[in-house]
């Protein structure tokens, strides 16, 4: 091999390494920002709250 193929290797290597840290770097952003989302979400769905607490502690077995 010569010194251009070897370099061309070398650089086409840490391109590919680049790369996939771009890519993890961007899943790991996506599945933050989904997250946060979840939790939006299950804090909004906590707070609709319309049934009165006393709501669903007794069962009717003689129904």
């Amino acid at each position: 091999m010569d010194a251009v193929t070897v370099s061309t290797s070398a650089v086409a290597l840490q391109h590919g390494v680049h790369a996939s840290h771009l890519q993890m770097a961007l899943l790991r952003r996506r599945m933050e920002t989904e997250a946060q989302g979840l939790l939006a979400l299950l804090e909004t769905a906590r707070q609709v709250g319309a049934n009165p607490p006393h709501l669903g502690n007794r069962v009717d077995t003689y129904a």
